[in-house]
């Protein structure tokens, strides 16, 4: 019973890692398959998203001019891929340079020009209503142009700002590894069952 169990349990876990989502290093742009990190490279907690040009509190029909960074240790190498991004929005419209940036799978992501550089400009339309709110949800890597893995990362980026005349919450409703609260306390609670059942199978 106790080899049945546990051949159970491997078997569980085997699925688990078959069915986790990868992304593709692609210098011309990731789908909705970069929803979830860039497995390609590892993530990297010193490099450092940002997003600037949002206001604190944004008005109907207004469009602002921000700019994504990405910042880190990772070297430069001029004339070669720098980075790369996935970002995601929630409500407005965004309007990139057309050979740094394209749409994809309903979000954004580079172009294979917009790969040498590690920031990019554009602009954000906000929704036609102020009682809204908008979640920005980013994911950006910093390549060092050796044409292989080693040496790059990424990281990610979520941001929620409200309308003017927003007052729910404000937490965002959905985590940038694309599961909702509820349902990263669920996967816990699966892993942790998962981890208690591997172990009584593998006692004596």
């Amino acid at each position: 019973m106790k080899v049945v169990l546990r051949c159970v349990v491997l078997l569980g876990l085997a699925l688990c890692l078959v069915a986790a989502p990868t992304m593709p290093a692609s210098p011309h742009g990731v789908g909705d398959e970069g929803n979830q990190g860039c497995q390609c490279h590892a993530e990297d907690p010193s490099l450092n998203v940002q997003l600037t040009g949002l206001p604190e509190a944004y008005s109907m029909n207004t469009t602002y001019n921000l700019t994504l960074l990405m910042e880190g240790d990772v070297p430069i190498q001029e004339n070669r891929s720098q980075g790369g991004f996935r970002m995601v929005v929630t409500n407005g419209t965004l309007h990139f340079n057309d050979t740094e940036a394209q749409e994809m799978d309903r979000g954004w992501t580079h172009r294979e020009a917009g790969t040498q550089q590690r920031s990019w400009s554009f602009q954000w339309t906000s929704p036609s209503e102020s009682d809204s709110r908008t979640e920005f949800r980013i994911w950006a890597n910093a390549v060092n142009g050796n044409q292989a893995q080693t040496g790059d990362g990424w990281s990610s980026l979520q941001v929620v700002v409200p309308g003017e005349d927003f007052s729910g919450e404000l937490e965002a409703s959905e985590g940038i590894d694309g599961l909702s609260s509820s349902e990263r306390l669920l996967l816990g609670a699966v892993l942790v069952v998962m981890a208690g059942l591997l172990w009584a199978g593998a006692r004596p």
